[in-house]
């Protein structure tokens, strides 16, 4: 199987962006912030927005994703090249 890398920035590190220039947004480079958002009769902690950042762990810059005091249902996406019949693995 022909191997090649794929992901962008695949450890979420530095550089980090404000995602369309929202501050509370910002996200490594390469990657997208994705949420489910509250429905209308959630209580006030579920399901909220949360603030993507970066966070130093070890001395370095990685990625955060945080909602203080609530929850969220969240993550970071990147789009990738693909083709029909071709098996990729992440």
């Amino acid at each position: 199987m022909a191997q090649s890398k794929m992901l962008n920035n695949e450890r979420l590190t530095e550089p980090f962006t404000p995602y369309r220039q929202d501050s509370k947004l910002t996200t490594a480079h390469g990657w997208a912030p994705w949420w489910l958002a509250a429905v209308p009769g959630d209580p006030s902690w579920k399901n909220r927005v949360p603030v993507f950042g970066a966070y130093t762990l070890d001395d370095a810059p990685i990625q955060q994703l945080s909602t203080p005091f609530a929850t969220h249902v969240a993550g970071l996406l990147q789009q990738l090249p693909s083709a029909v019949g071709n098996r990729y693995e992440l």
